[in-house]
């Protein structure tokens, strides 16, 4: 699925995945998150992990990598 972005709530520390169906888009909340990690490859993200307080993970993978002047088209 596209995604859409991600953002934090800095006052809840909540943080918001938003990915784009053909009809929708889909949300996905990680409640009170209490570690990030970013995977690199080639001076790119390649993919992010969040684990919630409860121990849950969700895992984001990109699946090509671009690095980041690539998207900012320079």
């Amino acid at each position: 699925m596209p995604l859409e972005g991600i953002s934090a709530d800095h006052d809840n520390r909540d943080i918001s995945i938003a990915l784009r169906l053909p009809d929708k888009l889909v949300e996905h909340f990680i409640v009170k998150p209490k570690r990030v990690r970013v995977e690199e490859e080639g001076g790119a993200e390649a993919a992010i992990q969040i684990e919630s307080a409860e121990g849950d993970s969700t895992i984001l993978k990109f699946r090509s990598v671009v690095p980041p002047e690539a998207v900012n088209g320079r």
